[in-house]
């Protein structure tokens, strides 16, 4: 077993990774980048997760807060401009220029075990990855490149996708590493049922997809219920949630208000999570 503690963050749709950042950002700047010795993310969680590693809360409440994208990250009308619907290199162009830069060599300095979760688009397995300098933003894309709008990521002749569907929350993978202690950040509520939004979503984008990512989609919901209560009977893991709905409508949701509210929820429950420990 690992002499340290992870952090693991999963979400899907980038309004609740507003939550996810807003825990992040909280639980960075009043424990410092070195209480966690392990960082896993999936889907829009990779981002957050790695401003943590490179000790940047403040970016990360700058990104959410201040440069909330709204419709340059996610607008119907981005394929007549030559850009996918969620349009995830602008996340990238955000990340690399003064606005809101990465400090991605301090990424690295601070030595610790960085994962992102993709889905392999030929299998449809899991594929956990430990980016480096080179190849960094590159897998943040694939691991959010949600289908029908994006599409696969192809990385030294492999394609990738959207890392939620197979692995939406890799607490698994972080128990199966053998850290003593795991902190899990996750945007629903505990015990929270499906909602029907979400549930027709789904089901729209699993038509537009190879047979067995189809299924992987349609079933994404069992896997997710699966790990929720996994997450409820291991001593070793603590969850921050939300104690009701956040207030993001839908998966796609990019209306800035609503991201913004659902961020100060998760400075809330990271202040609360602070006082227990």
């Amino acid at each position: 077993m690992k002499d340290g503690r992870a952090l693991v963050l999963g979400s899907c749709g980038p309004g609740n990774g507003a939550y996810l950042a807003g825990v992040t950002a909280t639980l960075c700047t009043k424990l410092g980048p070195d209480y966690f010795n392990g960082l896993y993310g999936s889907s829009v969680g990779v981002y957050p997760i790695t401003f943590y590693a490179s000790n940047q809360p403040e970016t990360i409440k700058n990104t959410w807060l201040n440069l909330s994208p709204g419709f340059k990250l996610i607008n119907p009308l981005n394929p007549l401009r030559g850009k996918k619907i969620l349009d995830l290199q602008y996340m990238i162009d955000i990340f690399q220029n003064e606005k809101s830069r990465l400090d991605v060599k301090k990424v690295f300095d601070y030595k610790k075990v960085l994962v992102y979760t993709l889905t392999d688009h030929n299998s449809g397995s899991a594929v956990y990855v430990e980016p480096n300098q080179e190849n960094i933003f590159k897998y943040m894309i694939a691991s959010a490149a949600l289908p029908f709008v994006h599409g696969p990521v192809e990385i030294d002749g492999q394609k990738y996708i959207y890392g939620g569907l197979a692995d939406p929350l890799p607490v698994v993978k972080a128990l199966n590493d053998g850290w003593k202690e795991i902190v899990v950040v996750w945007h629903r509520p505990q015990n929270a049922a499906v909602t029907k939004t979400s549930h027709l979503f789904w089901n729209i984008i699993s038509r537009f997809l190879p047979p067995h990512l189809s299924k992987l989609l349609r079933t994404s919901w069992k896997k997710i219920e699966t790990i929720e209560g996994l997450m409820e009977t291991d001593s070793r893991i603590t969850i921050i949630c939300p104690q009701k709905e956040l207030p993001i409508k839908f998966t796609l949701d990019n209306r800035r208000s609503r991201w913004i509210k659902a961020f100060n929820l998760g400075e809330e429950d990271a202040l609360h999570f602070l006082k227990t420990i």
